[in-house]
């Protein structure tokens, strides 16, 4: 038996309810809507600082690379000592490479105040330096030579040229060098010299002086250690006004090709040489332990005849924005960019003289 239910009344949420409902609910989003945004931002300043580091380990790797073979051309480094044979410096190539600059040999240059030198277009870099590094890329073997004697001083007429490391000819340097009538390097392990070839004759395997290498140390004796190569080099100069460090090489044409950007948000670059002295005469230890060379560092290029200007190390340091985004310093009220330094120590193969000699037999 149904009783009508008496003395209730169906009611709704009342309109301070459903105020009070709506700003808890605009509440909620707003907090929803700062913590995405708060994380977006966050997330896109890590990213943006991981965009900057990455770039700088990419610098790294590049100038590194240079710089460990900076002066190698073959078994020929432009800091050789070779016992008997005294490794002379021939030409390395520093006018086909850099006209403008002077004609110290070796391979580190510094070249000063690269405004519009080197028939590249740097843009408005101003009266920067550039620091260029010149080693032989594509080093091939010789087979067979005509002209050589055992007398110094030989006309060299021609070159047979062995198979090179890279077996496609479509990317093997040298062979794209030859191609395009570049830069090459003929060296054995006690001399080089740098040639442009001009209108020479050549194929893939055999290289027709037309002057022929007169007055040249090439010997019978250099016979199994010659080696041909591109003239290659590598360039980095900073751009102060768009704050990027960027990179520019050689091409197998034989000229500088369009620069690269390596990094940005640099704000400076410095360089500085680190020279090995004091060689031991042996590493074995004494009653005083073992003793060490030393190494000098400077901010300059040695030129002479001991050093051959071929540093053990090149120390670049760059100078990058922290943070993208200017912040306001609460001591002078003024927005600023956090900043900070990256020193880049690269190893020259061939210039730590004390680690390049030959054991002396006791």
């Amino acid at each position: 038996m149904n009783y009508p239910m008496r003395g209730q009344t169906i009611k709704g949420f009342t309109l301070i309810e459903f105020l009070v409902a709506s700003i808890l609910a605009m509440i909620v989003i707003v907090a929803a809507g700062s913590t995405y945004f708060m994380t977006r931002k966050l997330s896109d300043e890590a990213q943006k600082r991981l965009t900057i580091q990455q770039n700088l380990r990419n610098a790294t790797t590049q100038i590194m690379r240079d710089a460990r073979m900076a002066g190698s051309f073959g078994c020929y480094n432009t800091s050789s000592t070779i016992k008997d044979k005294n490794a002379p410096i021939t030409n390395t190539g520093l006018k086909l490479v850099a006209p403008e600059g002077n004609d110290t040999e070796g391979g580190v240059l510094k070249l000063e105040a690269v405004d519009n030198a080197m028939g590249v277009r740097w843009g408005k870099v101003g009266k920067q330096d550039a620091l260029i590094f010149i080693y032989g890329l594509g080093e091939t073997p010789v087979t067979q030579t005509q002209g050589l004697t055992a007398a110094a001083n030989n006309d060299l007429q021609q070159l047979t040229l062995g198979v090179s490391n890279d077996n496609e000819k479509a990317t093997d340097p040298l062979r794209q060098a030859l191609a395009n009538r570049g830069n090459i390097v003929v060296s054995s392990c006690r001399t080089a010299i740098a040639l442009n070839m001009g209108n020479a004759i050549n194929n893939d395997d055999t290289l027709n002086f037309n002057t022929h290498l007169q007055a040249q140390p090439f010997t019978l004796a250099d016979a199994g250690e010659l080696a041909v190569s591109q003239l290659y080099a590598a360039a980095y100069v900073h751009n102060p006004a768009t704050k990027q460090l960027m990179r520019v090489d050689i091409g197998s044409n034989g000229r500088w090709q369009s620069p690269q950007l390596v990094a940005e948000g640099i704000n400076s670059m410095s360089v500085s040489y680190a020279y090995a002295d004091n060689c031991p005469i042996d590493s074995l230890s004494t009653d005083k332990g073992v003793v060490a060379e030393t190494f000098t560092f400077t901010k300059t290029l040695a030129t002479t005849a001991k050093k051959n200007a071929l540093p053990a190390m090149v120390q670049v340091y760059l100078n990058y924005d922290v943070d993208t985004e200017a912040t306001v310093d609460p001591a002078t009220n003024q927005a600023k960019k956090l900043t900070a330094d990256y020193i880049i120590n690269a190893t020259v193969r061939g210039g730590n003289v004390c680690g390049n000699r030959t054991p002396v037999p006791s």
